[in-house]
């Protein structure tokens, strides 16, 4: 008796993030923003900083952004740092017209680059440096704002 068998092994499994829900929407703004959103997700994370809750799950984009938000000068200021993760560069937007430097640091406080003061959009390449996580101090008039932080992924 022989038995031949035929398989199709040029096809694999693969999960596509994917979400069944009762409810959700997605708008956009003016400035280029986006809103995307679910209600009943199966698996979700939440995370919890000064009494704000961000549950998060599959109905996620692929690049998240990181945010901080500053005082300078009696005005709040937030920088955006995105993607984060990531595995190349990173950019910089801060809200608003102003001019801020910034100064890309090893946890251990070693400056690894410096941008010098200059608005809108900016860009740090990261080809030379060794997967971790790093930090982006944020500075104006010789003033640090605050610290953001960020994952490289080799």
């Amino acid at each position: 008796m022989v038995f031949v068998s035929l398989l199709d092994t040029s096809r694999g499994q693969s999960l596509v993030p994917t979400v069944v829900s009762s409810s959700g929407g997605q708008s956009q703004s003016g400035d280029g923003y986006s809103l995307s959103w679910t209600l009943g997700e199966a698996f979700t994370t939440t995370l919890a900083n000064e009494g704000l809750k961000l549950t998060q799950g599959f109905h996620q984009p692929d690049l998240e952004a990181t945010s901080g938000r500053f005082r300078w000068d009696n005005q709040e200021i937030t920088i955006f740092l995105y993607p984060n993760p990531t595995n190349e560069r990173i950019y910089l937007l801060p809200s608003g017209d102003g001019s801020f430097s910034y100064r890309l640091t090893s946890l251990q406080g070693q400056v690894l680059k410096i941008l010098t003061p200059g608005p809108g959009l900016r860009e740090i390449g990261l080809d030379s440096f060794q997967g971790g996580l790093y930090l982006v101090q944020v500075w104006k008039d010789n003033h640090q704002l605050g610290t953001l932080k960020f994952i490289l992924s080799r």
